[in-house]
């Protein structure tokens, strides 16, 4: 998963979502799980940066589901973080 990120993080998120869904589909046919969740945080981030709020959503929520799936808490706060993050997120809230 390494080489999306610095695409993502570099001001080209379009190719960097396409490379890190890419790399997560080729994690689930190998059957490699470790860090799932910690990589679809990468994913929902890519995604907020890029103003695609509904899938930043939908990757937070798939993050959450697999943190508890394959107990990897160490990752629940930051995938709790990210949604007051979005654009148009209530800061009071």
């Amino acid at each position: 998963m390494a080489q999306p990120l610095p695409i993502a993080s570099s001001g080209r998120e379009a190719r960097g979502i396409t490379d890190i869904r890419a790399a997560l589909q080729s994690f689930r046919t190998t059957g490699a799980g470790v860090a799932m969740s910690l990589n679809i945080a990468a994913l929902a981030d890519t995604c907020r940066r890029a103003g695609r709020k509904d899938e930043a959503l939908g990757a937070i929520e798939e993050g959450i589901a697999t943190a508890g799936r394959q107990s990897e808490g160490f990752n629940e706060p930051e995938l709790q973080r990210l949604p007051s993050a979005l654009p148009g997120a209530d800061s009071t809230s």
